[in-house]
């Protein structure tokens, strides 16, 4: 009797193990893909965000031109310091929302829209279209980036020449 209690013992000490063991791995499994649906929703997310920064930079920049062009130096309602200080605290307003947080998801394109925000911050709002047109055409032109998966960086490969063979002809 007391052989057959330790291989009870021993069979279900190796159950639990193997239990804990299946437990285990279907957790880890269920992660990986709540990881990756969420890797693929701040994926859209992303590219959303940069439309949408895009989309008020370009309001941004229409409201400045607008202002530019019925500024009447003395007479008129704003001042030229105004229609600086109001571009460029919007500007900075929009480096604080979400969506430009949502971008540094994807580091190309953060470093692209912060070179040229800070480009567009550091330049009165009146010398743009002299001084930052570069950067003026990246909003203006703006479209999503996309992530190039590994797939797409492999060079297609090029079909083979095919020889034409000379045949001798009646003349």
């Amino acid at each position: 009797m007391g052989g057959m209690t330790m291989w009870i013992i021993l069979g279900s000490l190796i159950g639990v193990v193997v239990i804990f063991l299946l437990v285990t791995t279907t957790l880890d499994r269920k992660k990986k893909k709540k990881i990756m649906v969420e890797k693929k929703e701040i994926a859209l997310e992303v590219k959303d965000s940069g439309s949408n920064v895009s989309k008020e930079i370009k309001k941004i920049i229409t409201k400045n031109t607008k202002d530019l062009k019925e500024f009447v130096p003395s007479i008129g309602k704003l001042k030229m310091s105004d229609i600086n200080n109001n571009a460029s605290k919007a500007l900075k307003k929009i480096q604080q929302t979400k969506d430009f947080k949502l971008i540094k998801h994807n580091e190309e394109e953060y470093v692209l829209f912060s070179k040229h925000i800070k480009s567009l911050i550091a330049t009165k709002s009146n010398n743009w279209d002299k001084l930052c047109s570069k950067d003026l055409e990246f909003f203006v032109n703006y479209k999503p980036f996309k992530k190039v998966e590994k797939q797409e960086l492999k060079k297609p490969k090029k079909p083979k020449k095919v020889k034409k063979v000379k045949t001798k002809g009646k003349k």
